[in-house]
């Protein structure tokens, strides 16, 4: 707490060593729970931050712990309600707004594998709800037809194609390649 409340000096790559000693630990069968290390990790990665944007230490410090909680966990309502508790009035807010954009910038991934997908964070991907976010793969998230997604997708695929097929490339011409579904 003394990160929150400004009164320990943060050392910089603090959170890069919890990561670290908190994947060790888990890995290599140690017990140890997962929520202090998802709390540690984003109030010290804030406040490590707060110099570089000019901001309070304490601020970017909760910025940062609520913004880690809703991603990592995949629990927004959760994390802004602690941003409503633990900073007051219109900062609050912005720790809220920064804790929605973390849960829905993370995807469908949570450090929860049995955790239940109740919605879709994309407009332009299709997720089968109801299913453990561990059940997730590549192949079971679909591109939605029409979408940004897909115009973004195919616009990648034909930059990659057009400097394939530049001279001396030994990729043959699109055209000659069976369609994606």
């Amino acid at each position: 707490m003394g990160v929150l409340a400004g009164t320990t000096p943060v050392f910089a790559g603090a959170f890069l060593l919890k990561i670290l000693a908190t994947s060790i630990t888990l890995e290599t069968g140690g017990s140890g729970g997962i929520v202090t290390p998802i709390f540690f990790v984003g109030a010290t990665s804030g406040a490590a931050l707060a110099p570089l944007f000019g901001m309070p230490t304490t601020f970017l410090g909760a910025v940062g712990l609520v913004a880690m909680l809703a991603a990592a966990a995949n629990t927004p309502i959760a994390a802004a309600v602690m941003a409503m508790e633990l900073l007051p009035g219109p900062e609050g807010v912005y720790a809220t707004l920064a804790a929605l954009t973390a849960f829905l910038m993370v995807g469908h991934r949570s450090v929860y594998a049995s955790q239940k997908i109740g919605l879709s964070k994309s407009a332009g991907l299709d997720v089968e709800l109801g299913g453990a976010i561990g059940d997730v793969s590549r192949a079971s998230v679909r591109i939605r037809k029409g979408s940004l997604t897909e115009r973004v997708h195919r616009f990648g695929r034909a930059s990659r194609t057009d400097d394939d097929n530049e001279p001396g490339s030994s990729t043959p011409p699109a055209g000659s390649m069976p369609p994606d579904r």
